[in-house]
């Protein structure tokens, strides 16, 4: 499974990403929205986990 990971705060986007890998998901990350849209366009993950209050979102 593929999984976009978006969240700006290195730390918890470090956290969630490695407990996904340690699960045997693959991870795609973005530190905002608009880097989220385009990883999203670009690779059509099967989930996405965000944290909703990306400044440019």
């Amino acid at each position: 499974m593929n999984i976009l990971v978006a969240e700006d705060d290195y730390v918890s986007r470090l956290l969630v990403k490695k407990a996904i890998k340690k699960i045997g998901h693959d991870v795609l990350e973005a530190v905002n929205g608009k880097l989220a849209w385009d990883l999203f366009l670009k690779h059509e993950p099967d989930m996405i986990n965000d944290y909703f209050r990306l400044d440019d979102a």
